[in-house]
């Protein structure tokens, strides 16, 4: 009897611990700990990344010939007398030439402007330019000599209402570096820390047997162009001399010289209006030259 109800007990005991086993997670499954992290569910085959093309290298700046290096720089005319440009700079931007042209004006020279074409032009020792004006146009092959100047070749092609006959010029042109005393003077010269009248600006240009300087300086404040004086009959290559007149009236002036660093060297005076007394003013600076 006692047998038999221990069977029962242990029956029953059996069978409730096959229900609690089978109530929870599916069978095979089991649920992660508490805290525990999830694996992540899985999102289908894995995409193929697009592959990304590798950059195009920049372009190479083309090297330049010897003679397409010959023609840049500043060129100065030698012979003027019949007309034409007076002076002309080459530079190189990048891949293109840049020509600024000066032409023969009355009194002083005048900005013809700005050309510009491929820098490989100039490797066979001659380009052209053409350009339109006010009564015409105007085509001017321009050759680099054996003696490394270059001869300018122009066709003037006037309208019939201006009543100018057709011409043909020809001048040439010698390298700045090549005449004396030049280059240690010529250029755009610049002065950061000027204070009121001083010169921020001297742009200094060669033509022919005279100097062209233009000016910038500080005027109540403001950096202000003050045009543009010649000097004739000079008796230094590396010195010169200037005035202009100060906005609202007085003097602006300075003499310049070379310094033997590459630099120009300014004895400065200027004498204005202030509160209706004339007003002097005196310094020495030194500008730098442009790059």
């Amino acid at each position: 009897m006692r047998s038999s109800r221990m069977f029962k007990l242990f029956l029953i005991m059996t069978c409730l611990c096959v229900f609690l086993t089978g109530c929870g997670s599916p069978s095979g499954a089991t649920e992660p700990a508490e805290g525990a992290t999830k694996p992540p569910e899985s999102q289908g085959p894995s995409a193929t990344a697009t592959p990304t093309s590798e950059p195009e290298p920049p372009t190479a700046t083309p090297t330049l010939s010897p003679t397409a290096e010959a023609f840049l720089g500043e060129w100065v005319g030698v012979d003027q007398d019949s007309g034409g440009w007076s002076w002309f700079t080459i530079r190189r931007e990048g891949d293109e030439a840049v020509m600024h042209l000066w032409g023969q004006c009355y009194p002083a020279a005048c900005d013809a402007g700005f050309t510009r074409f491929p820098i490989t032009d100039l490797d066979d020792g001659g380009f052209t330019t053409d350009r339109i004006f006010g009564n015409g146009t105007e085509v001017s092959e321009f050759i680099l000599l054996d003696d490394m100047s270059i001869e300018v070749t122009s066709i003037l092609d006037y309208t019939e209402a201006s009543g100018i006959q057709d011409r043909t010029e020809v001048n040439h042109f010698q390298n700045a570096l090549e005449v004396s005393g030049i280059p240690s003077i010529i250029g755009t010269w610049v002065y950061d820390q000027a204070v009121e009248s001083e010169f921020t600006v001297l742009s200094v240009m060669f033509d022919v047997n005279e100097l062209i300087i233009q000016a910038k300086a500080i005027i109540d404040g403001q950096e202000i162009d003050l045009g543009e004086t010649t000097e004739l009959d000079r008796d230094s290559d590396d010195s010169f001399y200037v005035d202009f007149e100060y906005p609202g009236g007085g003097l602006i002036s300075g003499e310049c010289r070379a310094g033997g660093d590459g630099t120009l060297i300014v004895a400065f005076f200027s004498e204005h209006m202030v509160d209706n007394v004339y007003t002097p003013h005196e310094s020495v600076f030194v500008m730098h030259r442009m790059d």
